[in-house]
């Protein structure tokens, strides 16, 4: 390591980069020494300066392409960043490409890989097995007619198909065309996007006479789940069902669910979706419109608690903690819905324990969540119940030297906090957040005044501790000269004011806590009716559905990233700029891994064994960019409906723009601390 620039370099690349043979065209003259055992297995390419990069790429080293499995590409702007034979020669290069995912608005892309014509051949190779494609086009008219895809008859070999043509076209009134002999058996594995206009997307589901795994997504206020579910042309085949949707209340579940047979061991409600609670209940037992279902998973729900030992309470960590608010920061709430309020969730439950049905999945846990919220209330009316008696009915305390008028008024206040618990209750119950937020300010009132009274009597009483002192000695000894009866009643009275200062102080914590907590609770119930209120927009469902959305947009920059953080983290505002190092988490080009491999893993793939990534990675990508566009791209994976997260693996640093990859002591990898 006599290279100043490479010294802090881990041993290990260099022993990785041991060359076999003379390198003939590297990437950079800097990467030399480590291009030997360096080869792509992933790329993900989600801005307009990433996909032109890999196209330049491929464009001067064609062999490259053979050792890529997987390629993302997320494309921002209505307008393709490459001409249709540019995208052709890029899939040209894919000669063992098996997983693609395409996140595309121009019609280029469609043309490439599913094109039109029947004797025009899709670029992509037959080793492809999961395609992966929303588009949102105003080419294609009805981009669900089978006719138009006869193009995946020519992937033989593909048992994974999502596809999610969001089209800006009219309706359509002939649907007389979309009569096909198309037929794909190897596909098994199916995801469909039901778009908002009439369309052929029937016909085109009726095209997998063996699929076990169906996930349908509606875009449309009220989802028609019966016709694309009729058209199945095997149902008692499939055992898995994904539904997305958002439909209005009083929507149910289409009787159509009875013929299949088999779908016993998975229902699946994913994430993101708004399921009427009554629809899933009418699923169950023996008299339900699915009978033949044994297992519910629902995750159309999240939560999550802070703690990090299971054994431990909340109120313990709370008091080993230096500041209760860390606590409070980790609670994420469960956002319950209109059609699924916390109160049917119960019944749910209990009428799939009644019909032998066994519910998995994410409302377990936001319901175990919810419960410690309600038990947290609870303590609230019997914290302030037993305070409140006990200012009346308890003994005096000699070292409590304060008129009795003021434990009274500390009675009542605490008598006050537990009269209004029943309509914290009642605003919990029927989902009322006007009257939570009114009890939630009523409650922060009530409870501030009871903790400041407390505070006052202690105060008063540490001050006037002679006066204690005092009545301690003419209530237990006859002579009020005695120095030792002065001496004990010293010492017992400032053991009192000892014992209810740290009684006030655990007490307090537990009322700020749960006042903290409530607030939360209100703010996330009040946040989830105004969305629930607005996902019948018809003109911010437009908005989303065109992909010109994005709540990532950062105005600093002057561009949007067309990512799919606004599903990730609902509760940020579309205007927020973020940090630009913030915004730019993923590179062009991913995931390059040792070529000594790359024998090895094309013996198993010729010998149909497969291969996964090899899992032997050194390094990371640069989260800057530098010039490759490091401000715009995003984090979530535009992959369909997988919320694949790439941010986790580690990848080189790759500068575009200035030829090459970045050499390493340059590199963000480098600032790490090393182990």
């Amino acid at each position: 390591m006599k290279v100043p620039r490479l010294k802090r370099t881990k041993p290990r690349i260099f022993k990785l980069a041991y060359a076999k043979k003379k390198p003939s065209k590297p990437l950079s003259r800097r990467l030399r020494p480590f291009y030997d055992e360096i080869v792509f297995r992933k790329i993900k390419a989600d801005f307009t300066s990433r996909i032109r990069t890999l196209h330049t790429l491929l464009a001067g080293r064609p062999g490259l392409g053979s050792h890529i499995r997987e390629l993302v590409v997320q494309e921002a702007g209505d307008q393709a960043c490459l001409s249709l034979v540019e995208i052709k020669t890029v899939f040209a290069c894919f000669g063992n490409l098996q997983v693609l995912s395409l996140r595309v608005h121009g019609p280029e892309w469609l043309e490439a890989t599913l094109p039109e014509g029947l004797d025009t051949k899709t670029g992509l190779p037959n080793s492809t097995v999961s395609l992966t494609i929303v588009a949102s086009t105003t080419q294609r008219c009805d981009a669900y007619d089978p006719v138009r895809l006869g193009a995946l008859v020519q992937l033989p070999n593909l048992p994974k198909l999502a596809l999610d043509f969001r089209s800006k076209y009219k309706a359509i009134e002939d649907l007389s065309r979309t009569n096909s002999d198309l037929v794909l058996p190897n596909v098994t594995n199916l995801s469909v996007g039901l778009p908002k206009v009439p369309s052929s997307v029937n016909a085109f589901v009726g095209c997998f006479p063996h699929v076990r795994k169906l996930t349908l997504t509606s875009h449309a206020d009220a989802p028609d789940f019966a016709t694309a579910l009729a058209s199945i042309e095997s149902p008692a085949e499939v055992v898995e069902l994904t539904i997305r949707a958002s439909p209005k209340t009083g929507w149910r579940s289409p009787d159509e669910l009875a013929a299949f047979s088999s779908l016993d061991s998975l229902l699946a409600v994913a994430k993101k979706s708004d399921i009427s609670a009554n629809a899933l209940i009418a699923l169950l037992g023996d008299e339900g419109v699915c009978p033949t279902i044994k297992t519910l998973r629902l995750n159309n729900l999240f939560a999550k608690a802070p703690g990090h030992s299971p054994h431990r309470s909340v109120f313990h960590r709370i008091k080993m903690a230096m500041d209760p608010h860390d606590i409070l920061d980790e609670f994420v709430l469960p956002q319950w819905t209109t059609a699924f309020p916390c109160r049917k969730s119960y019944e749910v439950v209990q009428a799939a324990k009644k019909a032998g049905v066994d519910i998995k999945g994410s409302v377990l846990d936001a319901m175990k969540i919810q419960a410690e919220h309600d038990s947290l209330a609870e303590l609230f009316l019997i914290v302030s119940l037993v305070t409140g008696v006990l200012c009346f009915a308890a003994p005096s305390i000699v070292s409590v030297v304060t008129p009795s008028f003021v434990s009274y008024i500390l009675g009542v206040l605490c008598f006050a906090v537990a009269a209004c618990q029943p309509v914290g209750f009642f605003g919990v119950y029927r989902e009322r957040p006007r009257l939570f937020k009114g009890f939630l300010r009523i409650n922060g009132v009530l409870v501030s005044a009871a903790v400041l009274c407390s505070l006052a009597i202690i105060i008063v009483s540490a001050a006037k501790h002679s006066t204690g002192v005092d009545n301690c000695t003419a209530l237990f000894s006859a002579d009020n000269t005695d120095t030792t009866a002065n001496t004990i009643c010293n010492i017992w009275t400032w053991i009192q004011i000892g014992i209810m200062g740290l009684l006030f102080v655990l007490v307090g914590l537990c009322q700020v806590y749960f006042v903290c907590y409530t607030s939360i609770y209100a703010s996330e119930q009040r946040l989830d009716h105004a969305k629930y209120d607005t996902v019948y927009s018809h003109a911010a469902e437009e908005i989303r559905a065109s992909g010109l959305y994005d709540s990532s947009y950062n105005y600093a920059a002057g561009r949007p990233s067309y990512s799919q953080d606004e599903l990730s983290d609902p509760t940020r505002p579309s205007f927020a700029a973020e940090h630009g190092r913030n915004l730019s988490k993923s590179s062009g080009l991913r995931n390059e891994l040792a070529r000594g491999e790359t024998q090895e893993y094309l013996n198993e793939l010729e010998a149909g064994q497969g291969g996964g990534p090899d899992r032997r990675q050194v390094g990371k990508l640069r989260k800057g960019g530098g010039g490759s566009g490091g401000g715009g791209g995003g984090q979530a994976a535009p992959v369909g409906y997988a919320d694949d997260d790439y941010s986790q693996q580690q990848q080189y640093d790759y500068n575009g723009y200035e030829g090459g990859f970045r050499p390493p002591h340059e590199s963000s990898e480098m600032h790490r601390p090393r182990y």
